[in-house]
């Protein structure tokens, strides 16, 4: 049976308002929120990712579980902690982020799962390209690739994690190659290669190492596909800027390639226009189930 195995870092988010209260918290990342999404329509969704097997790794992971993610591929570490990540809001709009972490030494110890031609391996985040886990990542990605799976990658990560972006580009590159479909954020873009532009990072760079990209351009207020010469654009709402929407629209991506795109290619006009339709609507859907105003912003 065709699965879909997501590999993401998990973290613990806490968000502040504007007068320094803490407004909320939630189990961060794209990646991961997608897989609770998948596994709660009845995707088969195996986790690899590392968690510490203390209170704080028990917040992360619990949410996963208890929407029928498959955790076994999830390393409990007890030398460490989860990362945690403070979001304290900027008065022009946007986040300060501080994260703190500490990784055992004997890092991303977790187990390979079995993989099969079909299926889909979503990756993404500073995780793919962190020196302390790079070898293991990429005999991971390396295998999935070879046995045919679609790969879907999301190279966005907090600035701050890699402020300079040459010494990571090499493992960037790499996962290009790797990737059938890599979505991004607008911002991811500038940080990376310098142009908010999804054109221009379509045509000098994405296009030469992957088939196809989906960017969120939320400040534009568009989402756009490229896929060779294929380019849809459609309208999102002013919440695709926060995690939440953008979490829904990949599972909307995830979904529809799960039920209708059997193996890696470039996207025809006809599958360019149902994926965007299918990202928008699962991400206007995630927002609009929101129980508190700080998950639509951050």
């Amino acid at each position: 049976m065709r699965k879909v195995v997501t590999v993401g870092e998990f973290a613990q988010d806490l968000v502040f308002d504007a007068s320094g209260a803490p407004a909320g918290s939630a189990y961060g990342g794209r990646i991961t929120l997608c897989a609770a999404m998948l596994a709660r329509q009845g995707l088969p969704v195996k986790m690899v990712s590392e968690a510490s097997s203390d209170r704080v790794g028990e917040a992360v992971t619990a949410p996963l579980a208890e929407a029928g993610v498959d955790m076994s591929c999830v390393d409990r570490f007890t030398e460490g902690v989860t990362p945690t990540q403070l979001y304290y809001p900027r008065s022009g709009g946007g986040y300060d982020v501080i994260r703190y972490e500490q990784y055992p030494e004997e890092c991303f110890d977790v187990a390979w799962p079995r993989v099969d031609p079909g299926d889909i391996l979503v990756f993404g985040g500073y995780q793919a390209i962190d020196p302390r886990a790079r070898q293991r990542m990429l005999a991971l990605l390396s295998n999935a690739s070879e046995r045919g799976l679609l790969l879907v990658y999301l190279p966005g990560f907090l600035p701050s994690r890699a402020p300079r972006i040459t010494r990571v580009m090499p493992a960037i590159l790499e996962n290009l190659e790797l990737a059938s479909v890599v979505v991004t954020r607008s911002a991811d873009l500038e940080a990376i290669f310098g142009t908010a532009d999804d054109a221009a990072a379509w045509n000098n760079h994405i296009k030469f190492y992957a088939d196809n990209l989906v960017n969120v351009d939320a400040g534009g207020g568009r989402i756009r596909l490229y896929s060779t010469s294929v380019i849809e654009c459609r309208d999102v709402c002013p919440e695709s800027r926060s995690v939440l929407w953008n979490a829904g629209a990949l599972s909307g991506l995830v979904g529809y390639i799960y039920s209708n795109l059997p193996a890696p290619g470039r996207f025809s006009s006809d599958v360019a226009r149902a994926c965007l339709a299918e990202a928008v609507a699962a991400g206007d859907s995630a927002v609009a189930k929101a129980t508190a105003d700080w998950q639509l912003f951050y």
